[in-house]
């Protein structure tokens, strides 16, 4: 495995930078990975976050500017980060920068690195560019500034959008196919600021890649009939979609709970649903086994992106508002009218029997028998998959979240830049 790092300038993890946000999610992705990424900083840098897995190397304090500023002893600067490279760079394969070639601030950092790069040629440069635009370093007539206005050697520019390409190449001086498109990731985990127990359980049952996440907060009452969740899971997947379900079940560890819940994971291998794509908090960690924390039911609703409500009785549902709070397609009980007293016509409304008697809404039964309930669940799946595909939020909720997200990015872009190629 390469060794990598990412040589920058900091002083301080900025959360509220740009640049550190993107070589902070970079890295995560490289621990997460199997990696053991090096940072190299500033004196006096003082590791937060991702940071803190990373092996940090420090660099010496030298005069920068925003602007080209060859003050008096600039050589000096250039000299003693050339000599610093030696150390913090040393076993390096993999050099990954943002903007050392592009910031005015950064010149004798990269006048440095040129150099280092000309003496090793073995090592692979990655810089990361943060406009496509050229800066005074480019677009300077000093002859001093030659130097660093070549395409820098065995490197490739990076940036996040490929419709700029041309202009990247043309304003960085590099053929085209010498810029590599990588899009910026986003951690949904770290961005909504999930507790860690639900980070784990996002990670170990790969939620972020499903297309449809169904989420259903409640106590195992045979009256809630999780089976319907779960078999409209099954109908998404028999339709070519991926899915997760995360039941979190509270207070249900004694008596017909347990049966029941015993039951349901029967009728989910019987459904074609294997253990990482159905869930039981109170099963994956010992401390979720009676109840979870609310929080952790925040977070799992932000990524719930399907709710199915056929609880055959309810006074409001609270967890239905939450799950539409949280930019849910909502698919409600049509048996059972008070749903509809709350919420309204913006759900899908399908038939679970209920508690009630839904012609009279007085007390009774209303019972609803499938001829075939396979076909009635991919009726609901196939709405469902309407509604996931052309909702242009839900569309673009999912693809940020399955095609963004920093793990996806890191395999499918990242990684193979650390393989041979010409530089």
């Amino acid at each position: 495995m390469k060794t990598v790092s990412l040589l920058t300038d900091f002083g301080a993890p900025d959360s509220t930078y740009s640049l550190n946000i993107i070589a902070e999610e970079q890295i995560g992705m490289l621990h997460r990975a199997g990696y053991e990424p090096r940072g190299v900083v500033d004196e006096g840098f003082q590791p937060r976050r991702n940071w803190q897995h990373s092996d940090l190397r420090y660099l010496p304090h030298v005069r920068k500017s925003n602007d080209v500023e060859f003050y008096d002893g600039w050589e000096k600067s250039v000299a003693t980060l050339r000599t610093s490279f030696e150390e913090v760079l040393d076993g390096v394969d993999v050099v990954i920068t943002h903007d050392l070639i592009y910031q005015a601030s950064m010149l004798w950092h990269n006048m440095a690195a040129r150099r280092y790069a000309q003496d090793h040629p073995d090592v692979r440069w990655l810089h990361w560019v943060h406009s496509a635009t050229p800066s005074p370093v480019w677009m300077g007539h000093d002859p001093r500034l030659e130097q660093v206005q070549s395409h820098f050697p065995r490197s490739l520019t990076v940036y996040p959008n490929s419709f700029d390409v041309p202009r990247v190449a043309t304003n960085f001086h590099c053929e085209v196919d010498q810029v590599a498109v990588v899009p910026h990731p986003t951690d949904a985990c770290g961005y909504l600021g999930f507790q860690d127990i639900t980070t784990r359980l996002v990670r170990e049952k790969r939620l972020l890649e499903a297309d449809a996440i169904l989420v259903y907060p409640i106590r195992l009452d045979r009256g809630k009939q999780v089976e319907y969740v779960l078999r409209t899971a099954a109908a998404l997947k028999g339709i070519g979609r991926s899915v997760r379900v995360v039941v979190v079940d509270f207070h249900s560890t004694g008596g017909d709970k347990v049966v029941y819940r015993d039951w349901i994971k029967t009728l989910a291998v019987d459904l074609d649903l294997n253990s990482i794509e159905v869930t039981f908090t109170s099963e994956f960690d010992d401390s979720l086994h009676l109840n979870a924390p609310r929080e952790m039911v925040r977070d799992l609703m932000l990524l719930c992106n399907v709710f199915v409500m056929p609880s055959v009785s309810e006074t409001y549902s609270l967890i239905a508002q939450e799950a539409g709070l949280c930019g849910a397609f909502l698919v409600l009980n049509r048996d059972f009218p008070p749903m509809r007293s709350v919420y309204g016509p913006d759900a899908a409304y399908y038939q679970f029997s209920s508690g009630i008697n839904a012609l009279t809404g007085m007390d009774g039964v209303t019972t609803t028998k499938y001829d075939d309930v396979d076909d009635y669940f991919r009726s609901i799946a196939l709405r469902v998959a309407y509604e996931l595909d052309h909702n242009v939020v839900l569309a673009q909720q999912r693809r940020i979240r399955q095609e963004r997200n920093p793990d996806y990015i890191f395999k499918r872009f990242v990684e193979p830049l650390f393989s041979d190629w010409e530089g």
